[in-house]
C-alpha cells in the first residue's frame, strides 16, 4: 500500500510540474488531478487506520494461543 501511495504522490508531483496547461486540456487536467488528490487522501486514511494493526493482531493471536494451551 505504501508503494501505491508513493506512486500517487509522484503522479501529483508530476501534475504540479505540467505548466502551462492548454485551455482545451484544462478540464481534463483538473479532473484527473482531482481524482489523484482524492486517491491520495483515501490511501493516507487507510494507512493511518492500518498503523498499529499488526501489533494488535499479534497480541490477540498470542492470547488465543495461550487460551488454547490452557484448555
Amino acid at each position: 500500500m505504501n508503494f501505491v501511495h508513493n506512486r500517487i504522490l509522484q503522479t501529483l508531483d508530476t501534475f504540479n510540474r505540467i505548466h502551462p496547461v492548454a485551455s482545451e486540456e484544462k478540464a481534463a487536467y483538473d479532473a484527473a488531478r482531482q481524482r489523484f488528490l482524492e486517491m491520495e487522501a483515501l490511501y493516507r486514511l487507510i494507512l493511518a487506520r492500518l498503523d498499529g494493526l499488526e501489533e494488535e493482531w499479534l497480541q490477540i493471536r498470542d492470547q488465543l494461543i495461550q487460551d488454547m494451551e490452557q484448555r
